[in-house]
């Protein structure tokens, strides 16, 4: 019977399992079998939101913030809220 850390960290893989991530970061966490999926998936999604931020401050110097602004908030409280 699983435990209770063992089903939280077994629901967490499974939700970024579904999540497209990329050659470039899988080549990074290619030795971490259990996770890095995971990780893969998370680095992609903050570096997209950085290079979008660094776009904007060398084109407008100003960050959207809807929804691009909304969508980093709610990816770092993903992060901090998972197990």
């Amino acid at each position: 019977m699983a435990t209770p850390n063992e089903l939280m960290l077994a629901g967490m893989k499974a939700k970024y399992e579904e999540q497209a991530s990329s050659a470039t970061f899988d080549r990074l966490y290619e030795e971490d079998v259990e996770f890095g999926h995971m990780f893969s998936v998370l680095h992609k999604r903050l570096n997209e939101h950085f290079d979008g931020i660094n776009d904007r401050a060398r084109s407008t110097h100003h960050y959207w913030a809807d929804p691009p602004s909304r969508d980093l908030i709610a990816l770092i409280d993903e992060i901090n809220t998972d197990p």
